[in-house]
């Protein structure tokens, strides 16, 4: 049976700001008031807990409990989420490249349980948020690590075609054989690049996937409706 091959980037596994800045959907688990008690942290440039705690009518370390409390909670669900949603659809017999910054958790143990419990053969691509995980003993996890890396998924894992593929923590203009059909993929931007419809290039990042590994297939699929045509950038005419 062949193995199926899978690509994501961007987990930042307990990293609290991510939740903020990318618009995560895990304040929905919160009761009311911790809700709001985050929500008005976050918007605040510099978090007043006195305010909050005259608003609320509490104690000031009352509602800092709370505050972190409910960080803690939403932290947790997004790890739960990813680490469900990954294993819901890849095999302990499948291939797994991670692009880069998997973790922000700073608990090496808590982090090594996490890696622990996802499926496959894990390969990772450094990114720039992952100096933790290189101060595990990330070897135990991934088979593989590299800055960048050119690889080729086999035909009787792409139905009967093989792919070769660039694969970066950042996005590329020009790769390797990119005008011989070799595709890129990408993380590090979380979806705020606009997609080049004429390049073969693709943010696997899981907050454009529903916190879930991309498989060849939905790569085939939203490769196939680019409009690319081969270029050569070796100062060849390409107009």
């Amino acid at each position: 049976m062949s193995r199926k091959y899978w690509f994501t980037s961007d987990q930042h596994y307990s990293h609290k700001n991510v939740i903020k800045f990318c618009k995560r959907p895990f304040m929905q688990f919160l009761d009311e008031r911790s809700r709001k008690i985050v929500d008005e942290c976050w918007a605040r440039e510099v978090t007043s807990i006195a305010a909050m705690a005259l608003e609320l009518k509490l104690p000031e370390p009352v509602v800092e409990s709370m505050k972190h409390t409910a960080i803690d909670l939403m932290k947790e669900k997004m790890n739960e989420t990813m680490i469900d949603r990954y294993n819901a659809v890849v095999d302990p017999n499948d291939v797994v490249y991670f692009l880069g910054d998997v973790a922000f958790e700073k608990d090496r143990t808590k982090l090594e349980n996490i890696l622990r419990r996802l499926n496959g053969e894990k390969h990772i691509i450094w990114g720039n948020h992952d100096n933790i995980l290189k101060s595990i003993k990330w070897r135990d996890y991934f088979k593989t690590a590299s800055d960048l890396r050119m690889i080729t998924v086999p035909a009787e894992s792409n139905n009967g075609r093989a792919q070769d593929i660039v694969l970066c923590h950042y996005a590329m203009r020009v790769w390797d054989k990119s005008h011989y059909g070799t595709w890129m993929l990408h993380g590090h931007s979380h979806h705020t690049l606009p997609d080049d419809p004429h390049s073969l290039s693709l943010d696997v990042g899981v907050d454009g996937w529903n916190f879930t590994p991309v498989s060849m297939e939905q790569l085939n699929e939203k490769m196939s409706k680019k409009l690319w045509k081969p270029r050569d950038h070796h100062g060849k005419d390409d107009s």
